[in-house]
């Protein structure tokens, strides 16, 4: 499968940076993947976003990647890495 390109904004590289050190490679082995299997279902929990075309989220939990793929520029654009808190649904 073809390689794509990866972009990592401000916001998701300092939510790398600041990730917990034990998820912190599990989280780069993450966009690793990615980068040859945009939505890799097989290995991880992976959700398309309602109401989006191209918008998914990976869940390493506690942490999520939400990102988007440009299918035809063979680009993934990371937007944001961050943990989930205990309020997030509530």
């Amino acid at each position: 499968m073809p390689r794509f390109n990866i972009s990592l904004s401000n916001k998701s590289e300092k939510g790398l940076s600041k990730a917990d050190s034990k998820y912190k490679q599990k989280l780069i082995e993450t966009i690793n993947e990615i980068e040859t299997n945009p939505v890799p279902s097989d290995k991880y929990d992976v959700t398309k976003l309602t109401g989006s075309k191209a918008n998914y989220r990976i869940k390493i939990i506690p942490y999520r990647i939400l990102y988007t793929i440009i299918w035809e520029n063979k680009e993934i654009r990371i937007y944001d890495i961050d943990k989930r808190k205990n309020r997030t649904y509530k």
